[in-house]
């Protein structure tokens, strides 16, 4: 009976009510720091002030900012967001040693950001463990009034919301990640045009080792791949020749976040990102690409990192259809989108379209 005691208590260690101790820890501290910062914008300016004023700093290009950093900074009533925390909770210690445990931690508005003054209170959701954006359809919320209920995630609010999230653009020591690129604005509607019918080269796909480049983007279908309560998505592209070899900065490809989730939902987000320099045979010294290569693109999240097989079907110069194996290497958490194969001979402005975004390269 004592080895049975033993067994059952080491068991209560690793699940409690279905979830395991660290993501109930996890989700239990992250809604009560929630409810502290709802507390706090309903009664303190001084804390609004600190939430519009680093928020508009987008210190990643995102509308949010950690929350480690801040902890210490001095406010304009004097007080620091760390004082202010304990000074809301018994678990004071606790609590800060969650947020230095978690650099990633952050406060975010999402959306409407231009749309709050730093002064009327927000509504405050909070991300849980186990939160996933492929299934879910609703997020906690504590509202203005105190009361508590749900948002959806697949209905974008109009009005702004302030997030507890874990952040999508740093590393696990809260630093940026590399090779992020915002483009350089946002397009026009999309026409529905394929080509540009006023490309008069002949022929019309650019020469031999020539610079390909990523021209623009359009998101068919934003909440499929990336909800309004983690910002504006994380783009990525990542470029392959027939032999798995990667044609641009190793497995990170290129990643584009727009500045806004409505710069690229159902309109054309101009990027023009220099990729590589495209040689069929290696002429010039170049790197032999061959007649087509691969491009895989995904949605790209925290998570754990993994190599994901993937098979394509291409057809050669030849006209023979063959399938070509490759492997990414992406996250656990990524929302994939599609690959498909980008062909030498496709016309500049060409619209390709793995699912849910489509994109345009061209070659000059």
């Amino acid at each position: 009976m004592k080895y049975l005691n033993i067994l059952i208590l080491l068991l209560s260690f690793v699940v409690v009510r279905g979830q395991n101790v660290p993501d109930r820890l996890f989700d239990t501290q992250m809604e009560e720091l929630a409810g502290i910062f709802a507390e706090l914008t309903r009664s303190d300016p001084a804390f609004n002030d600190l939430v519009k004023t680093r928020t508009a700093l987008r210190f990643d290009g995102d509308y949010n900012f950690l929350i480690n950093p801040a902890l210490r900074l001095p406010l304009t009533d004097g007080q620091t967001l760390e004082s202010k925390i304990r000074q809301e909770t018994e678990n004071e210690d606790a609590l800060i040693g969650f947020i230095q445990g978690h650099p990633r931690l952050q406060l975010a508005i999402p959306v409407d950001f231009e749309s709050w003054n730093g002064v009327n209170a927000l509504p405050v959701s909070w991300f849980t463990a186990q939160l996933n954006e492929s299934t879910d359809t609703r997020i906690a919320c504590i509202f203005p009034d105190g009361q508590r209920g749900w948002l959806s995630l697949l209905i974008e609010p109009d009005y702004p919301v302030l997030v507890l999230s874990i952040n999508e653009r740093t590393d696990a020591q809260g630093n940026l990640l590399p090779v992020l690129g915002s483009g350089d604005g946002g397009g026009g509607d999309d026409n529905g045009d394929d080509d540009w019918d006023d490309w008069d080269d002949d022929p019309c796909y650019g020469p031999d080792g020539a610079w390909q480049y990523l021209e623009n983007m359009n998101c068919l279908n934003l909440n499929a791949i990336e909800h309004w309560i983690s910002g504006a998505p994380e783009v990525q592209f990542i470029f392959k020749k027939e032999n798995n070899q990667s044609l641009l900065n190793g497995e990170w490809g290129t990643i584009i976040v727009p500045p806004k989730r409505k710069d690229v939902d159902n309109t054309w987000f101009n990027i023009g990102a220099t990729l590589f320099r495209w040689s069929q045979d290696g002429g010039g010294g170049l790197p032999a690409i061959g007649p087509y290569c691969f491009v895989f693109v995904n949605e790209r999240d925290n998570g754990t990192l993994v190599n994901l097989p993937i098979s394509v079907e291409v057809t050669t110069p030849a006209g023979i259809s063959v399938s070509v194996d490759l492997t990414v290497h992406i996250t656990d958490k990524d929302e994939i989108i599609g690959t498909l194969p980008a062909y030498f001979i496709d016309c500049n402005h060409f619209t390709y379209n793995p699912g849910i975004l489509k994109f345009r390269m061209y070659r000059q």
